[in-house]
């Protein structure tokens, strides 16, 4: 599998961890897991945009960008 499909996987997965919060320790386990997912799943397509000097630039950038949309989908 290329990067591509492991990326579209795991937003996926954080995506539908949303759907599943029955009790408050689950929506905040689902919180958690939403906000990290969305960091890390960032960080990996910054790294993989950035070039040159701008990928560190890129690798935070898309990190905190993938964890406010992280959280934003699943700590509802």
């Amino acid at each position: 599998m290329n990067r591509i499909t492991l990326v579209l996987a795991a937003v996926a997965v954080t995506v539908l961890s949303a759907c599943v919060s029955n009790t408050p320790a689950q929506r905040s386990a689902n919180c958690a897991v939403g906000t990290a997912g969305g960091a890390a799943l960032g960080a990996l397509a910054g790294r993989e945009l950035g070039r040159g000097k701008g990928r560190d630039v890129a690798t935070i950038a898309g990190a905190v960008g993938g964890g406010f949309t992280g959280s934003a989908l699943t700590c509802q």
